[in-house]
């Protein structure tokens, strides 16, 4: 973790206030120093300083040599290790009085930084720390249009991009350069992903290798090198299972723990499929409960976060595996997140199959993909294949104008024998929902602020060969909101309970060849993440490998939304609270009891409890920014 600040005038230096600052350089008379904790965790980052002579000097790591003849030698070095990937570097070049600071590729440690041209420039991986220091107090004004986006429905689904809930601090996005000098701020991009070495297309069981092959060595680099024991979480479900079963094979005799969430409710009960995978692999199952003090633990992530919290009812989920963690003594929890979105479902085959009028073979999918009529199952009443064509149709609604849609409607209803009473009951349904349920939780601006369109991520920058991507809906999964935001949350929870997460499915070559994977190979008609399964042949269960069916959160997720409602009472009691600035009251009634609803269907409880744990996020958030109660990690 680290943090540093300059001044970038020389009428408006600063007493520097980190004590244990390692780097010191002029930037035209202003100071820029920073403190860079020691290198515990294996993303801390990578320090580069260039002295008066030219010559390249590095603190903090062990992966590259100590010295470099040159700046340019440096870089290149830099983009051969692979271990350089997944930490960020800070290179000071005291020769122009300059710093770059180039984040990870997968933004797996958050980049945060403010720059006033002429005054002040400060940045860190820590939000909270950042703000906590008193000289940015002035630059501290809230971004109304954030916490809308926060507050909106389905927004943690859009592309990552440079914005925080203060309008004057931003994010560096994942694997670009900035380069900051007294005078001005340059943003470059500096990682990228190569698809050049797929182009071949190598068969199914080539690429099953490969993606075995791949994750071992990833899990190998993550196993702690010092002893200590590590553990892994183990849900039952396949891509949590498989890094379990690969730790296995990576290490045949090594004891390791696995640990089990309980969370007490039916449709999240997996504990058949969690033993037996850890009976497969021989290793102790840790089965633990998680405690009822929603409100406490939110209060203590989100002092620490600097920002409301955006992974949903999850507070007591980390919070239980990470103290559990910590009680065995361990130094490394091994996660499956975020298998999916790097593996890809490959379910664009089945958008492709109806654009193309490949109905017979669609319908025969659909058939055979039973996860798919379930999850749609357990939407609606209605016949989950008529769901299905119609989410495919909606699809279509961007490109086709008004007359083509109707026609596609016809043809698509004759040929999979919809009634068209079900196109006239879903819009009915649509009418009613807009009229029922609240559209939105945040309140409407009296004067309307200019929408402005911030930097985001774009497939374009990162990815060499865009041809070769299967999908690029796959692309934006990987750096979605909600996916980085996670991994953000993660690397700061790392620090606040002094254990060291790894994610073996964030892996550049893993991530670069599922891109290249064909859907259809993907979708393996209907298993759906086929290359992955084929891959785990003799690791896992064959129960396991092959199943079909995912755990749904949406009755535990209503039951944590209400209890973290009923702990949290006294924080939305007062009319005049400042939450209700940014938070419609009616709008937020109406969800509550939408969500107290015993008979809501699915689709609107899981809105609902979305839009009541937002509000308390932000309600205690806003707390602590007016108390100024956040946790510095300096």
């Amino acid at each position: 973790m680290y943090i540093g600040i300059a001044a970038t005038n020389a009428q408006n230096t600063y007493n520097i206030p980190i004590t244990k600052s390692q780097m010191i350089c002029d930037l035209h008379h202003g100071s820029l120093a920073f403190y860079l904790e020691s290198e515990k965790y294996n993303r801390t980052p990578i320090v580069a300083v260039e002295d008066i002579s030219g010559e390249v000097h590095l603190y903090n790591s062990h992966l590259l040599p100590k010295t470099y003849d040159s700046k340019s030698t440096f870089f290149i070095k830099l983009k051969q290790i692979e271990e350089c990937i997944y930490r960020p570097v800070i290179f000071v070049d005291r020769t122009q009085s300059e710093v770059q600071i180039i984040r990870d590729l997968f933004g797996l440690v958050p980049m945060y930084y403010l720059h006033i041209p002429g005054i002040i420039f400060a940045f860190s991986s820590s939000l909270a720390s950042l703000i906590s220091l008193p000289q940015l107090k002035p630059y501290l004004e809230l971004n109304r249009q954030k916490i809308n986006s926060y507050l909106t429905w389905l927004k943690d689904g859009d592309t990552y991009d440079t914005t925080t809930f203060y309008q004057n601090i931003f994010r560096l996005l994942p694997g670009k350069s900035l380069v900051i000098n007294q005078d001005s701020i340059k943003i470059n991009q500096f990682h990228h992903f190569d698809l050049e070495k797929w182009s071949d297309t190598p068969s199914k069981l080539q690429i099953a290798k490969k993606i075995r092959h791949t994750l071992q060595e990833r899990i190998k680099k993550d196993i702690p090198e010092q002893p200590g024991k590590f553990l892994s979480q183990l849900s039952g479900g396949l891509d949590s299972s498989s890094i379990c079963g690969l730790l296995r094979k990576c290490r045949p005799s090594t004891t390791f723990d696995t640990l089990y969430l309980d969370t007490d409710t039916d449709l999240t009960n997996e504990f058949e499929y969690a033993k037996e995978v850890a009976d497969y692999i021989n290793s102790p199952i840790h089965k633990i409960s998680l405690k009822e003090n929603h409100l406490e633990y939110a209060r203590l992530h989100i002092e620490a976060f600097g920002h409301p919290e955006y992974m949903q009812n999850s507070a007591l989920l980390n919070s239980t595996v990470l103290e559990e963690a910590h009680n065995l003594k361990c130094s490394v929890v091994f996660s499956g997140h975020p298998g999916d979105a790097i593996i890809g479902y490959g379910t664009a085959h089945l958008a492709t199959l109806f654009e193309n009028y490949k109905w017979k073979e669609l319908e025969n999918l659909i058939d055979k993909d039973t996860n798919l009529s379930e999850t749609f199952k357990n939407s609606t009443s209605q016949n989950p294949k008529f769901k299905i064509i119609y989410s495919l149709i909606a699809n279509q609604k961007s490109r086709l104008n008004k007359l083509q849609l109707t026609v596609l409607i016809y043809k698509a209803s004759s040929y999979f024998k919809i009634p068209f009473t079900f196109f006239i009951l879903a819009f009915i349904r649509k009418i009613k929902d807009k009229f029922d349920l609240p559209a939105q939780i945040h309140r409407e601006q009296k004067t309307i602020e200019k929408s402005t369109e911030s930097p985001t991520v774009s497939h374009n920058d990162y990815v060499n060969n865009t041809q070769l991507m299967a999908e690029t809906d796959q692309f934006y999964a990987v750096y979605s909101e909600q996916i980085i935001n996670i991994n953000e949350e993660f690397y700061i929870l790392d620090h606040l309970y002094k254990i060291q997460h790894a994610f073996p499915f964030i892996n550049k070559e893993l991530f670069e060849l599922s891109m290249t994977v064909p859907s259809e190979m993907k979708y393996a008609e209907g298993q759906r993440r086929g290359h992955l399964r084929a891959a785990l042949i003799n690791v896992i269960p064959e129960r396991v490998r092959t199943r079909q069916s995912k755990a749904n959160f949406g009755k535990y997720g209503k039951q944590a939304a209400i209890e973290l409602f009923n702990q949290s009472q006294h924080l939305l009691a007062n009319d005049e609270g400042v939450i209700w600035q940014y938070v419609s009251k009616t709008a937020f009634l109406k969800a509550k009891a939408l969500l107290l609803k015993e008979d809501a269907p699915l689709y609107i409880q899981n809105r609902m409890q979305f839009y009541i744990s937002r509000t308390i996020y932000l309600a205690i958030w806003l707390d602590h920014n007016q108390k100024s109660k956040f946790k510095s990690f300096f």
